[in-house]
């Protein structure tokens, strides 16, 4: 946790009083920020859950941290508290919901891609079937050979060197 200065804009709020509150009217205030690190896929925290409240948890996510800041002109204790405690329970609440959407895409994930697949394969044999029984000759399509070829496999040949002599050369 760390607090510190900053500048707040105030010119929505209607009790200072302000000539102008078509710009930007700054006072000093303070910004609490809570860092709360965790381990995971940070993309985690940008998947919306099916489930999900209208108002979702605020919070910038840094590497293998979550920064919740809270700013205001006259902060005390209790309020800032019970902001992060509210805050943190939304977090939470927002993964719960995010768990259960993951389980059950994972549970579903294997009878969903069979099913495509079978629908992929008939779409592609009645496509086939309808071209053949047109009774035209296909076309045949540039760089493509009339049968499969395999290709070749070279063999390496090993290259055993003769040993050297110990005994000087001799002419």
């Amino acid at each position: 946790m760390d607090q510190h200065e900053t500048q707040i804009d105030v010119s929505w709020d209607g009790a200072p009083y302000i000539r102008d509150r078509s710009r930007p009217f700054d006072v000093a205030g303070t910004l609490v920020e809570v860092t709360i690190p965790f381990c995971g896929d940070s993309g985690a925290f940008n998947i919306k859950p099916s489930a999900r409240s209208l108002s979702p948890p605020r919070g910038q996510v840094q590497n293998d941290t979550l920064l919740i800041t809270i700013e205001g002109t006259d902060l005390k204790p209790e309020p800032v508290r019970s902001e992060i405690d509210k805050t943190l329970e939304e977090i939470e609440r927002h993964l719960v919901y995010l768990r259960s959407d993951a389980y059950s895409f994972n549970e579903n994930i294997l009878q969903l891609a069979n099913k495509r697949i079978i629908s992929r394969r008939q779409k592609l044999l009645v496509d086939q079937n309808l071209v053949a029984n047109l009774g035209f000759p296909l076309k045949n399509r540039d760089g493509t050979s009339e049968t499969f070829t395999t290709p070749t496999v070279r063999k390496r040949i090993v290259q055993t060197l003769p040993k050297a002599s110990v005994v000087p050369y001799k002419l």
